[in-house]
């Protein structure tokens, strides 16, 4: 994604909540972009000091109603929750056409994929496991609201400052009884999608398939990679359909099935709800750790008998 002309201008907004945001439209405030939008560090105009973060719909999509409705929708999903990102408001100047504006807190931190990568492969288990479990309790709050993500992926999960994981950008997401209009085929990010998504079975698209893709993002966080993703797209939406998530030495056996459960390719076979999955995550890393302090031990056991058996032929 190319970078935006920067015109340095400084933009005044007021939210549908009445509040006022600043920002200025430069490369110094400039935090990243994607399909739909730019996002850029802003601030409360009364107060300076309190940062946020300012999404601007791309001007070609600021005059679809579809797009409008659904940036709309994720402005109002004010929920209170230590691994969501607040959503703060929403910004037009005109109800037909751009610009259009999401406005939700700032992050400061780093996608959680960076911050797994910084941690051995063989130590990722424990520290990617509780930041997971802390994204269940998110998907969990939202899945209870009957909100389903939908594009649930690394990029999507930020580590703050403090080591505390927040799921974030609710830009395709649904509820029961909204409709926003038809999507494409095959919406979402492929190589975490699971088979009903990719395929364009929209009614079969619920919570069970953000499920399947926080089981493909918690094993590529854990082995540095993801299985399904090829260069070639038909390849990785082939994978996804018929290809069982492969085991990794760096996964321990017992949290390796929880995940092959979580991303069955049928809905009915993975964990029927988020907190299911976190339970099964939890009982799954005590079992292992049980495991590795019997191997410990087993090998502390044979070093004293070697060095007894040394100190008797010594003597």
């Amino acid at each position: 994604m190319n970078k935006p002309i920067f015109t340095a201008e400084k933009v005044n907004l007021v939210s549908d909540k009445g509040e006022r945001f600043t920002y200025y439209h430069s490369e110094q405030f400039y935090i990243g972009g994607g399909a739909m939008g730019e996002v850029y560090k802003g601030w409360y105009a009364n107060n300076p000091e309190q940062k946020v973060a300012i999404k601007k719909v791309h001007a070609r999509h600021a005059e679809n109603k579809s797009i409008r409705e659904r940036a709309k929708f994720e402005a109002s999903l004010f929920i209170v929750h230590p691994n969501l990102i607040k959503m703060l408001g929403y910004c037009e100047s005109d109800q037909t056409k751009g610009p259009v504006y999401i406005i939700s807190e700032l992050i400061r931190g780093e996608t959680i994929d960076k911050f797994a990568k910084r941690i051995e492969s063989a130590r990722r288990v424990v520290p990617v496991s509780k930041m997971m479990c802390s994204i269940l309790d998110a998907l969990h709050c939202l899945h209870t609201r009957t909100i389903c993500h939908r594009d649930v992926k690394p990029s999507n999960i930020m580590v703050d400052h403090m080591g505390n994981a927040k799921l974030m950008d609710l830009g395709i997401a649904t509820a029961d009884g909204i409709s926003f209009g038809t999507l494409n085929q095959g919406f979402g990010t492929y190589p975490y999608a699971p088979p009903e998504q990719i395929t364009g079975a929209r009614d079969d698209v619920n919570h069970l398939s953000d499920i399947y893709s926080l089981g493909v993002t918690f094993y590529e966080l854990l082995t540095g990679f993801n299985p399904f993703y090829s260069r070639i797209e038909i390849e990785t939406v082939e994978r996804q359909i018929t290809m069982p998530l492969p085991y990794n030495k760096f996964i321990p056996r017992p949290l390796f099935k929880v995940l092959l459960k979580a991303t069955a390719k049928k809905k009915s076979d993975r964990y029927q709800s988020a907190e299911d999955f976190k339970k099964a995550v939890i009982k799954a890393n005590k079992g292992g750790g049980v495991n590795w302090l019997v191997i410990v031990l087993g090998i502390l056991v044979i070093i004293l008998l070697i060095f007894l058996v040394m100190i008797y032929i010594n003597s």
